[in-house]
């Protein structure tokens, strides 16, 4: 498997914080720990997940799954629940550069 194909799971807000820092062009899904709750899909440098030191990332009642590969993402939200959303912000981005890509 390579590197650009992994999912990480940071255990602690430093990690999170790390990894956003140096993938700002990763992609980033907000859980809530209750599988019930839906995720939300995120661009790494979304403004809805940045760390702002007032709030906890994943040392609360929310995981993050990282990745540099949104298609390992996919897999992995496919597992664990049907309830998979784009962040508003972030999905009209992406809607904006695939009309740039064509």
């Amino acid at each position: 498997m390579r590197n650009a194909d992994l999912v990480l799971f940071p255990e602690n807000d430093a990690e999170y914080h790390e990894w956003v820092r140096q993938h700002p062009h990763g992609f980033v899904i907000n859980a809530h720990k209750n599988a019930a709750f839906p995720m939300y899909w995120h661009r790494a440098d979304c403004g809805h997940i940045q760390p702002d030191g007032i709030l906890r990332f994943v040392e609360g009642d929310f995981i993050k799954a990282c990745s540099l590969n949104p298609g390992a993402l996919a897999v992995w939200a496919k597992t664990r629940s049907d309830g998979l959303n784009y962040c508003k912000d972030c999905r009209g981005r992406w809607l904006n550069e695939t009309k740039t890509l064509a």
